[in-house]
């Protein structure tokens, strides 16, 4: 067994520098089916023809759907022949900045060896459902292309990082402006002495924690070993900022509004505020919700999991017995609104879907996120909306 995580070099696909902006796309979860509709057909060269193929598919909507598996790689293979993607001649890293504002991500991407994940050298924080991780498995088998990477974060190490940062001396080799201001610059990292420093410190890395792409990871697994590799984006954990990710609810089940408070008022202060800015969490223990566009603040009041997180007290003394939700996946029932959006905005998509209910969190910090993964726990699915997130289209592997 090879000892520490293989991270190798790889020959990638990436856009045309003149046209970079337009022939990659925003992150998968950032746009909904309907969203990405409208940009797709706005853009007839964006990369959501790829990620998200099932916008050009009549049969279906569905995510992973073999039908968009099929328009994906033919859309990709069309971009390839028309010379609007080009692959890197020798095995490079990729050194890929993102800057908005005053925040700015310097991440490494390459392919990590599916054998390093066995091995049990990244570990994870959230659970995966089995069936979907097949059926991510057969749609990225059949669109024959590695798109979109994840995410893991390491141990800081200044000394790498200063390491890393001399490299970005350098004119990028590719840099632009996306759609929502962000600037996007990579650096193309051939040099053979270079990649092997690369390389060597990884493999004295004994762990690496999985942030964003468990259904992904579990899908390379069902691929191994006919696929041995997996594209991921590597960050180091200072950088990492954890947000919060909030939830918006069709309905209350049956109950009347009384019921409800009244069903929540045994395990929490219920207290009605006169705004958002008034319900907005300040620290852990403090939730928002949001009900038939009235803001209410909430602190659990009982001693039972007292160390569990707001989530979880939410899921399983309200979602599960209350309104019934068993399958935190149901997007009939609910929805998930993750990263820097605000409560007015999750009372807007409330109002738009005529939806009842919100709830919204304190983000868990890096060093909860840290402690969790080791002590071998679990957090539930979508509790932390993660950044950065990469620019799908601007490196993808591809034999």
């Amino acid at each position: 067994m090879k000892k520490g995580v293989q991270f190798h070099p790889f020959q990638a696909y990436r856009p045309i520098n003149e046209k970079a902006d337009a022939l990659t796309c925003p992150p998968y979860n950032v746009t909904n089916h309907q969203e990405a509709m409208a940009l797709a057909q706005n853009n007839p060269l964006s990369f959501l023809h790829v990620l998200k193929a099932e916008v050009d598919c009549d049969c279906t909507s569905q995510a992973y759907d073999l039908c968009a598996a099929r328009k994906g790689k033919e859309f990709f293979e069309q971009q390839i022949d028309n010379k609007f993607f080009i692959k890197d001649t020798t095995p490079s890293f990729y050194l890929y900045e993102q800057s908005k504002h005053t925040i700015k991500f310097l991440s490494i991407i390459g392919l990590l060896e599916t054998q390093t994940i066995l091995d049990g050298y990244v570990k994870k924080h959230e659970q995966t459902i089995l069936l979907k991780e097949k059926a991510l498995a057969e749609f990225t088998k059949h669109q024959q292309a590695q798109v979109d990477p994840i995410l893991l974060t390491y141990k800081d190490s200044p000394e790498f990082s200063r390491f890393l940062k001399t490299l970005t001396s350098k004119t990028p080799t590719q840099q632009f402006t996306s759609e929502d201001g962000a600037k996007h610059s990579l650096w193309k990292v051939d040099d053979e002495k270079i990649r092997e420093t690369i390389q060597h410190y990884f493999a004295q890395t004994s762990t690496l924690y999985l942030a964003d792409g468990h259904h992904r990871c579990g899908a390379a697994q069902q691929l191994h070993p006919s696929e041995p590799h997996l594209l991921s984006m590597l960050i180091s954990a200072s950088q990492v900022k954890l947000l919060n990710y909030d939830r918006i609810i069709k309905d209350l089940n049956g109950l009347t509004e009384n019921e409800f408070i009244a069903q929540l008022k045994t395990c929490f202060n219920v207290t009605k505020v006169a705004s958002s800015s008034l319900a907005c969490p300040q620290k852990q223990g403090h939730v928002a919700m949001l009900l038939n566009n009235t803001w209410y603040k909430l602190k659990l009041n009982t001693n039972e999991m007292p160390n569990a997180l707001d989530i979880t007290h939410i899921n399983n003394m309200v979602l599960y017995p209350l309104l019934g939700i068993k399958n935190l996946n149901q997007p009939n029932n609910i929805e998930y609104v993750g990263g820097h959006a605000s409560l007015d905005v999750l009372q807007q998509k409330c109002q738009q879907k005529n939806w009842q209910l919100a709830f919204s969190f304190f983000p868990v910090s890096i060093q909860q996120f840290t402690s969790i993964i080791d002590a071998g726990h679990l957090m539930p699915p979508k509790t932390t909306w993660i950044e950065p997130k990469s620019r799908p289209g601007l490196v993808v592997y591809k034999k």
